[in-house]
């Protein structure tokens, strides 16, 4: 059985270093916020108004059903209500 030995300076080692960490630290790509979908509670939430108050005006919002969940996009829905 044959080992090999490499051989580096601290400099090399800091470069190496360095860059795995300058790597690892990069963005990930996030999809567009459009494609993100929320729930009744998200939607709640993000215009500071109770659930009941949501379900009552989900009626008039654009929608999506999974399953029996609402979902929303959140773009959509701030663009039905610049439009009214």
């Amino acid at each position: 059985m044959q080992q090999n030995l490499i051989l580096i300076t601290d400099a090399q080692l800091q470069k190496i270093v360095t860059d795995a960490v300058s790597a690892s630290q990069q963005p990930v790509s996030q999809p567009p916020a459009e494609i993100y979908l929320i729930g009744l509670q998200g939607l709640a939430d993000h215009f500071g108004i109770s659930v009941t108050t949501a379900w009552r005006h989900a009626k008039h919002l654009p929608k999506y059903r999974l399953g029996r969940r609402l979902m929303f996009k959140l773009s959509e829905v701030e663009q039905q209500l610049r439009q009214q």
